[in-house]
């Protein structure tokens, strides 16, 4: 079976401490990810945070 390799590069005019920062926030995920919609309920501990992600989807089901 072939082997298929898809790759994307972005190239982010930002020190590495910044996008660290933005990526540790969990409401930053709104728009880094086409499905959430909300984050809500954020509880932050020394080393971990936790929070609840709407994500929005199409069904095809039934």
């Amino acid at each position: 079976m072939p082997e298929t390799l898809l790759r994307n590069v972005f190239h982010v005019a930002a020190p590495p401490s910044a996008v660290l920062v933005h990526l540790s926030e969990p409401s930053s995920y709104v728009g880094l990810s086409p499905l959430v919609v909300e984050v809500r309920d954020v509880r932050r501990e020394p080393g971990l945070s936790r929070f609840v992600s709407v994500e929005r989807f199409r069904s095809w089901g039934s």
